[in-house]
């Protein structure tokens, strides 16, 4: 059935189901299994159940809450960038630490970062 202009305005549009609570649940259960194995070497079924633990307890405690998680210090990353550039390998350190050019020179610039 082809509607037309008119008709398409005037039809009722569809409803977007809106996400379940357990959906969520699944996909943190899912990345927290998948860093308890690339973070600490675990097999599948013992980094599901470590993850399970953990997703409970962090449900637990701060449950339907914002939680701010900090990004990874990077002291160290940019006093190695520093340490290695040496003005003609810039494309090479861009690539080697996934940053971008003017990044690169932000770093090599401020010397407290």
């Amino acid at each position: 059935m082809t509607l037309t202009p008119r008709e398409a305005l005037a039809a009722p549009t569809r409803t977007v189901a809106r996400h379940h609570p357990d959906d969520a649940r699944v996909q943190w259960h899912a990345e927290l299994t998948e860093i308890c194995r690339a973070e600490i070497g675990m097999n599948e079924a013992f980094a599901s159940l470590h993850a399970a633990a953990i997703l409970r307890g962090l449900s637990a405690r701060y449950g339907g809450a914002e939680v701010y998680i900090p990004a990874e210090d990077k002291t160290e990353r940019n006093a190695a960038i520093r340490a290695e550039f040496n003005g003609r390998n810039a494309h090479d350190l861009i690539r080697k630490y996934g940053i971008s050019r003017a990044w690169l020179y932000k770093i090599v610039g401020d010397r407290k970062s």
